[in-house]
């Protein structure tokens, strides 16, 4: 590992409630810009991806545009506001959250570049509103074989990759190693390769950093993907990385603990 990255970088600390942050009234369009603009720089080897809330901000909702970045968007309001303010459909990624299945349609009518589903119901809704090829990810935060099955079995449905939201408490290496390990063990059982790896609510400041930390968080996370594929001999998927609206906001700014 790099020997600048904090001690505390891979085990993930209880931060305050990010539900709160959101309605802060210290948020700001600079602040929220320059973190964006810090987690694009930093994370060089991978993608990054926005939560639907920074469009709800002039300046970085152009920049977004602007940047071509993916949103994360997780009903038919973030669709809908992701396409009034430019976002091409295909840097759309809609996370499924059951009964979402008005978002799952209008999502998928929209065009949206890639779907987060958790659930078998999702599944079957998606396939049932696919009128071309989705491109799927799935959650693997539970171990769900039924889920991974439904998905390569569905009509219409490519599975391209996993996804994770990085918890509170979380050694974020072990759970990069796992997922690399499933990505090997859903390759080997129904002969598809995952070739993304998408990890969410990686937020600086759960780590005990500072924003300025990102380049060595951002070298965690190539380390770990990395030392994965050689152990399991996997070939390396494409990485990507989404902070919370928290991460982005005022309230993540003071100094390290």
């Amino acid at each position: 590992m790099t020997a600048s990255i904090p001690a505390s970088v891979w085990i993930l600390r209880a931060a305050a409630a990010r539900s709160q942050v959101v309605a802060d009234p210290r948020l700001t369009e600079a602040v929220m810009l320059r973190r964006c603009a810090q987690y694009r720089k930093a994370f060089r080897c991978a993608a990054v991806s926005y939560p639907d809330d920074v469009l709800g901000l002039q300046a970085p909702a152009e920049w977004v545009k602007r940047h071509g970045v993916a949103v994360d968007v997780a009903d038919t309001d973030g669709v809908d506001l992701a396409l009034a303010r430019g976002v091409l459909p295909q840097r759309i990624i809609m996370h499924a959250s059951d009964p979402k299945a008005v978002a799952l349609v209008r999502a998928a009518e929209a065009g949206a570049g890639r779907f987060v589903v958790n659930s078998l119901s999702q599944v079957g809704i998606l396939a049932d509103a696919a009128s071309h090829r989705q491109r799927v990810l799935i959650d693997v935060t539970d171990d769900n074989d039924a889920l991974v099955a439904a998905v390569v079995a569905g009509a219409g449905l490519d599975m391209i990759g996993v996804h994770r939201r990085l918890g509170s408490g979380e050694d974020g290496r072990a759970t990069v190693l796992a997922m690399i390990a499933t990505m090997r063990d859903i390759s080997r059982r129904y002969s598809v390769i995952p070739a993304r790896l998408s990890l969410g609510d990686v937020d600086v400041a759960d780590w005990g950093c500072d924003p300025e930390d990102l380049a060595a968080i951002a070298a965690a996370v190539d380390d770990a993907v990395e030392d994965g594929c050689i152990a399991g001999r996997f070939p390396s998927p494409a990485v990507n990385v989404a902070p919370s609206c928290a991460a982005l906001t005022p309230a993540h700014s003071g100094p390290r603990h």
